[in-house]
């Protein structure tokens, strides 16, 4: 492997599967494990038994209510992406699909990683990795997550990560449907007579289509639209209800969220101009994290 534009290429493949507006985060956060592998100069082959409990943890933290399952998809299907070797799978047994028994992984052993020639070539080359990684989470993943994925899977960057270009108008336009005040909590602080620590939140992701228009966002302070993005909680089409998830534990909890359950969130005078419901079905389907889902 020696040509960098090719291998970005490949990547960028990858980047790009998605079913239709639907998200799929297991082969991302597949690949962030093994290039977390590849820098910090661990072994390039993991068996699917640890891979399986390092992604089943990624996913229940950065994926949706569907994301847990089927963790197999991936680590087989790599292969087919001329990026991903797999190793001791000859006794394998497949369904009709192709697809292997999730038994037969464990049983054989069976171990997975990135092709000995991409793995060579990026263990000495740091600065590509971070590229690849800066357009893996651009493509899969909500600005807000960014850090504490990094965080989960390993990574310690020292430089900031390229983000993605938005329009300038859409923060500017939700901030003063929403009176500069945060949706959920009402926090709408200004020093110096600037509004801080809120936000314009897309309620259906940027990277998955979801336009910078006023239906497609709501003000959110710094922690609510951290927390949105999570899955922490969601807001009810019919509604405008907030539900929130039952996976939320923890220190105030009780102030700063359940609180709001079932409660209305602040919305715009006019209704043409509140959020669309196709935009917050997709967070309830593609972000939001319970266990009743």
């Amino acid at each position: 492997m020696n040509d960098v534009e090719q291998l970005i290429q490949k990547f960028d493949k990858i980047a790009t599967h998605k079913k239709g507006d639907r998200r799929a985060p297991h082969k991302p956060l597949l690949l962030l494990l093994a290039l977390h592998d590849c820098i910090s100069g661990n072994s390039r082959l993991r068996s699917f038994s640890e891979i399986e409990k390092r992604l089943k943890n990624l996913l229940r933290e950065f994926g949706n209510q569907r994301s847990e399952s089927n963790i197999h998809y991936p680590f087989w299907r790599l292969k087919n992406d001329d990026i991903w070797e797999l190793e001791n799978y000859e006794n394998v047994r497949r369904t009709k699909s192709g697809d292997p028994f999730i038994s037969d992984l464990r049983e054989y052993n069976v171990q997975a990683g990135l092709s000995s020639s991409i793995f060579d070539y990026l263990k000495t080359r740091p600065a590509q990795i971070k590229t690849l990684v800066n357009s893996i989470l651009i493509s899969h993943f909500n600005e807000t997550q960014f850090e504490d994925i990094l965080d989960a899977v390993g990574f310690d960057f020292s430089i900031p990560l390229k983000k993605q270009k938005r329009d300038p108008a859409f923060r500017e336009k939700v901030l003063y449907l929403y009176k500069h005040s945060c949706a959920l909590c009402g926090l709408g602080i200004r020093l110096n007579d600037k509004t801080i620590c809120l936000e314009a939140a897309h309620i259906k992701w940027f990277n998955h289509k979801g336009p910078c228009i006023p239906t497609n966002g709501i003000a959110l302070c710094t922690l609510h639209h951290k927390l949105f993005d999570r899955g922490a909680f969601t807001i009810l089409p019919d509604s405008y209800r907030v539900k929130i998830s039952n996976r939320v534990s923890g220190t105030g909890t009780e102030d700063w969220l359940t609180k709001f359950d079932d409660k209305k969130i602040w919305l715009p005078n006019e209704n043409n101009l509140r959020p669309g419901p196709n935009f917050i079905k997709w967070h309830l389907r593609e972000v939001y994290q319970d266990y009743r889902f």
